[in-house]
């Protein structure tokens, strides 16, 4: 898991738990991943949310 999914949803627990985010909240919000999370997001585009790290 990249650090752009846990930024993801360390913030959407931390602030909105009962709330789901449908789509990709960090680029809605302008956020541009380096090189390394880019290539990561296309290598793992089956991952799934339910898997939280804590």
């Amino acid at each position: 898991m990249g650090l752009k999914n846990l930024l993801e949803e360390y913030f959407r627990i931390k602030f909105n738990p009962e709330l789901k985010f449908d789509g990709n909240l960090l680029e809605y919000l302008g956020f541009i991943p380096c090189k390394s999370c880019s290539q990561h997001t296309k290598n793992h585009q089956d991952y799934n949310n339910d898997q939280r790290p804590f």
